[in-house]
């Protein structure tokens, strides 16, 4: 899978719970997905439903300007489309136990006014402590497009990537 993606945001804390976003954004690029990139750039609002010492669930509402370059289109269709997106996020991180994190997030990026160009995305991680320095992660990734373009040869993509990951991380 040759897919890339690169987010980031900065929050600004009105309280305890409640938090604006005024920057944010993401590129993303996926050959198999025929989207050349995909770069999105919003603000937002979010708000903890529950913060404590071990379990934190937070949901966040956004705006966004998204443009999509396409790597191939069929004769005569566009290989940009620029619209705005609405992006609801959800995420939960966990300490089940002092050596066990579970990290959860799912976000989706829905066109308008064109709620084709919608997309989804979900990420779970599951991470072992084996020692002060060293972490075993497993995790599962979830990308959806929900109106894959088909490139010049007319092949259309597939709408779900599924992927699974197990690597060692290194708490510095």
């Amino acid at each position: 899978v040759n897919n890339h993606r690169f987010d980031s945001n900065f929050n600004v804390f009105m309280s305890r719970r409640l938090f604006l976003t005024p920057v944010a954004g993401e590129i993303y690029t996926d050959k198999f997905q025929n989207i050349d990139y995909r770069a999105t750039f919003g603000a937002g609002v979010g708000y903890y439903l529950w913060r404590q010492s071990k379990f934190d669930f937070f949901l966040q509402l956004g705006g966004a300007y998204q443009s999509i370059q396409y790597i191939s289109v069929q004769p005569g269709e566009d290989q940009r489309t620029d619209n705005g997106a609405i992006v609801p996020v959800l995420a939960i991180e966990w300490d089940i136990t002092s050596d066990i994190e579970f990290d959860f997030s799912y976000n989706s990026q829905i066109g308008v006014p064109e709620p084709k160009n919608t997309f989804h995305y979900l990420f779970a991680l599951l991470s072992l402590e084996l020692s002060d320095y060293l972490d075993l992660d497993t995790s599962i990734q979830w990308n959806h497009n929900e109106n894959p373009v088909a490139d010049a040869d007319g092949k259309v993509p597939k709408r779900d990537d599924y992927r699974l990951s197990v690597g060692l991380g290194v708490d510095i």
